[in-house]
């Protein structure tokens, strides 16, 4: 056992300097992190915004575009971006009560995360 541990044999290995976090925490810290957090939370529940609006793109083929183009130009609609809103309640319109419920159930969903992912954004 003795040659395997060689007190005159080098480090092959050069693992350069020691290295240290700039900045050390506690549990504290952790707990002040988390009541931060929980007072942004309330500050964000206080706001009690429950949609916004922003402009988001979707990929749709020139036929589609044509459509909703055609359907303006018609006077059907005021604009290509009416004449989908129009078809969409259309199509929402024509599902049973049960269906119904779970696309709006999915809705409300995706809305919650909209005004969640807008104040997040707004914060930082």
């Amino acid at each position: 056992m003795s040659l395997i541990n060689n007190p005159n044999k080098k480090d092959p290995l050069d693992r350069g300097h020691e290295i240290k976090p700039e900045k050390e925490f506690t549990i504290s810290d952790l707990k002040e992190t988390k009541e931060k957090e929980k007072q942004e939370q309330t500050a964000f529940s206080e706001d009690n915004v429950s949609s916004v609006t922003f402009y988001a793109n979707i990929r749709i083929n020139n036929h589609i575009k044509n459509i909703a183009e055609a359907i303006a130009i018609n006077g059907y609609s005021k604009s290509q971006k009416d004449s989908i809103e129009k078809a969409l309640n259309y199509f929402l319109g024509s599902f049973s009560k049960d269906e119904r419920r779970g696309i709006e159930a999915s809705i409300e969903t995706l809305e919650h995360r909209d005004v969640f992912q807008k104040h997040k954004k707004n914060s930082n």
